[in-house]
């Protein structure tokens, strides 16, 4: 019975996770900045064509936001990631 119980526990728990969307991570973790969260909200909806396509859309996204650094200074698109091979 325990079995049965557990493999009903997992199939509903896939058919949650298939169906139901996850709380907006502005609200899971309010200091991430807006721009951000939409991005990562529409890298987990649920049907493929709302996703981005490649991993250059997220890059060319992230590049796309600017936000402000630490020191209270733009960060221009790009700046926070290193050179290649760094």
């Amino acid at each position: 019975m325990s079995d049965l119980r557990q493999q009903l526990q997992t199939t509903l728990g896939a058919s949650y996770t298939l169906s139901e969307r996850p709380a907006p991570l502005i609200e899971v973790k309010p200091g991430v900045p807006p721009p951000i969260a939409a991005l990562v909200m529409q890298c987990l909806e649920k049907l493929p064509g709302q996703r981005p396509q490649r991993a250059s859309d997220v890059v060319a996204a992230l590049d796309a936001i600017h936000l402000p650094s630490a020191a209270g200074t733009m960060l221009s698109p790009g700046a926070s990631r290193g050179s290649p091979g760094c």
